[in-house]
């Protein structure tokens, strides 16, 4: 699953720059996301199948606590809600020397769960030789994005400070 080469179907289609979420703006202000290289990591399947235990083992550790009013996107240590979770995957892939931070950008979409219709979420993907891979703290293991019931809006665009829409 996680190695073979995959049709261009699964790389996430872009489209035109969006105006990023507000909390995304306020945390990187003066950060490392501009001037970065963009990257893609050669995703074959024990890479891929750590990355999935990696995000399995940080979705058990860190708690999911909603913003409560503002939505304030900050790095999770032990607890957090989407976003903040997606931001700490980043930062331990990538200071564990597993994933370069110019493969990592963070994502938006729309999910369906019990409770609501359309709730916002967040989530990290890496873009890999086999196609735009996502880490979420909904699910177990990692899976491709167009394996995912989302209705993606946006993601940042690799190795600059804009994001982008997604198309698809």
């Amino acid at each position: 699953m996680y190695g073979n080469p995959q049709p261009i179907s699964t790389i996430m289609p872009l489209g035109g720059f969006v105006f990023p979420p507000t909390g995304w703006i306020q945390f990187y202000k003066g950060s490392r996301t501009t001037g970065y290289k963009p990257e893609t990591i050669s995703a074959g399947p024990y890479l891929m199948r750590n990355i999935g235990l990696i995000n399995n083992k940080l979705n058990r550790e860190i708690k999911y606590v909603p913003d409560v009013g503002k939505d304030c996107w900050n790095i999770a240590d032990k607890w957090g809600d989407c976003e903040d979770i997606a931001l700490y995957k980043r930062k331990f892939l990538s200071d564990e020397g597993l994933v370069p931070f110019g493969a990592m950008t963070m994502a938006v979409c729309y999910v369906n769960d019990r409770v609501f219709k359309n709730r916002g979420h967040a989530v990290l993907l890496i873009e890999g030789t086999t196609g735009t891979w996502v880490l979420d703290n909904q699910t177990r293991g990692i899976q491709r994005w167009n394996e995912l019931p989302y209705k993606w809006v946006a993601r940042e665009r690799m190795g600059g400070f804009w994001w982008k829409e997604i198309l698809g």
